[in-house]
């Protein structure tokens, strides 16, 4: 196999006011996949299903790209992240048992935008917010065979009773 590849991360911001920022960011990772993955065990869930380890398996390719705005207290994202090499599960039929095993196949792609706020809402209540939706695609051979849109809400509140006690 071939150990030399290169990683690259870019980052770029600008202030354009006092509490006013926009970002741009692209880096390239790898994401290898677990040892149980790896694993050359056969590992029987009953009689009529069977998960198999893949040996085989190659990191994924990551590629990040995203473009952020950030003002005073609040932050807006949009992301896109390209997964090659992507690790699936893939289930396969032989008589009447199945089998599961993960190989490398096929392109993940989510396209996604989040909002986030946070900080102060008064002296004794911090909040942080985020609500976001993105859409996961997973293309192989050329088609799109799967895909799908997800929100997100989360929130977290934190009230401050005195200087050594805070409630979450």
């Amino acid at each position: 196999q071939n150990y030399t590849n290169w990683f690259p991360n870019a980052y770029l911001s600008k202030d354009f006011k006092k509490e006013l920022t926009i970002s741009l960011s692209y880096s390239k990772r790898l994401r290898r996949p677990p040892f149980y993955f790896l694993s050359n065990n056969v590992v029987k869930v009953n009689d009529f299903r069977y998960e198999l380890g893949n040996p085989d398996l190659i990191p994924e390719s990551v590629h990040n790209f995203e473009i952020s705005l950030k003002h005073k207290k609040q932050q807006f994202n949009i992301y896109l992240q390209q997964t090659t090499e992507a690790i699936n599960g893939i289930y396969y039929l032989e008589e009447q048992i199945a089998y599961y095993q993960k190989f490398n196949e096929g392109i993940q792609q989510q396209l996604g935008m989040s909002y986030n706020r946070f900080g102060n809402l008064t002296k004794w209540w911090n909040i942080n917010g985020m609500i976001s939706i993105y859409n996961r695609k997973f293309i192989s051979e050329g088609e799109d065979s799967f895909e799908q849109l997800t929100y997100r809400l989360n929130l977290s509140n934190n009230f401050k009773i005195n200087s050594t006690t805070s409630i979450d």
